[in-house]
Order: structure tokens, then C-alpha cells, then sequence
């Protein structure tokens, strides 16, 4: 079993590491809004915009693994649950009505295993 004092100071490096990842994207959303907005309007890199929601739930785990603490696992995999809902329904959305719609033959004969498709 760990050291208490251990998984304590892991908490608490964790929760100040959740502190600066929190604030930094509270500032790019404050001083680059209209980046941030191209962004996640942007084919390639909008999917990134999901590995907010991995990082919420796995730091949730790493709080029960670490210091035992369910309440506060329980609120990051909620606010994962949540999180996830919003960006996927927005990155689609998104992706629907975004004017550049990126399309690729290619891909539609791989998908459909058609090798005659091409013309």
C-alpha cells in the first residue's frame, strides 16, 4: 500500500497540474479566441480538441488509483461525460456546415473496396 504522505503529494501535484492546463486554456480561449475558433473548425485539427476529454477521465482515474478519492474521480468522470457530449455534437456541426468540405476519392474506393471506381 503507498505512503500516505506520497499519494498526497501526487494529489496535490496533480491538482496543480490540472490548475496550469485549466488556465492555459482558459487564456487561449480569452486572448486567441478567433484561432481557437479556426481551430476547431479545422478538419485536422478539431479531433484534438477531444483529448480534453481523455485527459478529464484519466486524471479521474488517477485520483482513485493515487489517493483513494471517488468524490473527486467521480466530478472529472462527469465532467468527461459531459465534455465529451459537447465537443462531439460541436466538432460535428462543425464539420457539416463548415464551408471547405475535403473530399477524398481515394478514400470512397478503399471504403467501398471498388477498384473499378476510378474512371
Amino acid at each position: 500500500m503507498p505512503d500516505v504522505a506520497t499519494a498526497a503529494s501526487r494529489s496535490r501535484s496533480a491538482a496543480t497540474s490540472r490548475r496550469a492546463s485549466n488556465g492555459s486554456a482558459l487564456i487561449r480561449l480569452l486572448r486567441y479566441r478567433p484561432r481557437l475558433l479556426a481551430d476547431f473548425t479545422d478538419h485536422a485539427r478539431a479531433p484534438g480538441f477531444l483529448t480534453t476529454v481523455a485527459g478529464t477521465c484519466v486524471l479521474g482515474g488517477q485520483f482513485v488509483i493515487l489517493a483513494g478519492n471517488l468524490t473527486v474521480a467521480s466530478l472529472r468522470w462527469l465532467v468527461g461525460g459531459l465534455l465529451w457530449i459537447a465537443l462531439i455534437y460541436a466538432f460535428f456541426t462543425a464539420m457539416t456546415v463548415c464551408e471547405t468540405k475535403y473530399f477524398s476519392f481515394t478514400a470512397i474506393c478503399l471504403l467501398t473496396s471498388e477498384k473499378t471506381m476510378l474512371y
